[in-house]
């Protein structure tokens, strides 16, 4: 699900392509605020890759006042943050639950205007989204969290409501100021370390696919190329491989790297079964392949 506002951006056609390359099994459900111009003729209105639903700015704000108890002086003003829209993710399930109808849909998410879709099908096999509760794909700056660019739930009531977990979710995802101020981030953080503690038992699947993110360079500083091949986007990496005071890119001796990961990992684990908490961590062969498989609940942040 995705809330556009009044104007689509200029990359638009690649999106809805990408979604038509996932057709039928997912679907992007589009809110827009403004009713499809002329200049928006290319648009399909209707399709079985996206399907428009137009709401009213103001009809919008009314729905996120009447459904979440904000008042509507504090969603005008979230409205008015531009970039700020990011908090409001997780109530998009209880927002708009009368658009995600149980029949017609087993799942439902969020996701960056920005994000366009390889065969997701064949990153995700469908028993994925049967054997947990929620499959989240942070990018290589996040860490454990709820990823903006992509989440995807169960469709029932408790994953539609999962934002009551945090208690304060009205001041957080309703924050405004100016700057970085905008938005609090909380979707992201705040909602797993909540969601880990009060849902013992829900099952989420971090997905690393999304360590592709062009942010990582947060995080080596070396330069990456991306290409797009059959449906899937590869990553390498531009010379030197190295930067002064930076990691490098290239574990020398993977074995070794490998056994300490696992030492670290397995440290961890003693201390969370001490605090009652399970957590299942499986670390592929391959060094860009991390798959975490979190059930239970963190009782210390």
């Amino acid at each position: 699900m995705l809330v556009v506002g009044s104007r689509f951006p200029s990359w638009w056609p690649f999106l809805v392509a990408s979604y038509e390359r996932n057709a039928p099994t997912y679907t992007l459900i589009v809110v827009h605020t403004s009713a499809l111009s002329a200049e928006d003729s290319g648009l399909p209105s209707k399709g079985r890759n996206v399907r428009y639903e137009y709401v009213p700015l103001s009809a919008l704000q009314a729905r996120f006042v009447q459904k979440l108890g904000a008042t509507p002086a504090r969603v005008e003003a979230k409205f008015a943050s531009a970039k700020g829209l990011s908090d409001l993710k997780p109530f998009y399930g209880h927002v708009f639950e009368e658009l995600l109808d149980e029949r017609t849909y087993t799942h439902w998410g969020w996701a960056d205007w920005d994000l366009l879709l390889g065969d997701l099908s064949a990153v995700v096999p469908e028993r994925s989204l049967w054997e947990y509760d929620a499959l989240t794909f942070p990018g290589a700056t996040l860490g454990f969290a709820w990823a903006g660019q992509l989440s995807i739930l169960r469709n029932d009531a408790p994953s539609r409501a999962l934002y009551t977990v945090v208690p304060n979710h009205l001041e957080l995802g309703f924050k405004t100021g100016a700057g970085e101020q905008r938005q609090s981030g909380w979707e992201e953080r705040v909602l797993l370390r909540e969601t880990l503690r009060h849902r013992p038992s829900y099952a989420i699947l971090f997905h690393m696919a999304a360590q592709f993110d062009y942010k990582a360079q947060w995080l080596t500083w070396v330069p990456f190329d991306h290409y797009w091949h059959e449906g899937k986007v590869w990553r390498c990496a531009k010379q030197p491989l190295t930067r002064p005071g930076r990691p490098p890119l290239l574990v020398q001796n993977a074995t070794r790297w490998l056994a300490d990961v696992r030492q670290t990992v397995l440290a961890f684990a003693i201390i969370l079964l001490e605090h009652e908490t399970v957590i299942v961590i499986v670390i592929g062969t391959d060094l860009l392949l991390l798959e975490l498989i979190v059930i239970g609940s963190v009782l210390s942040s």
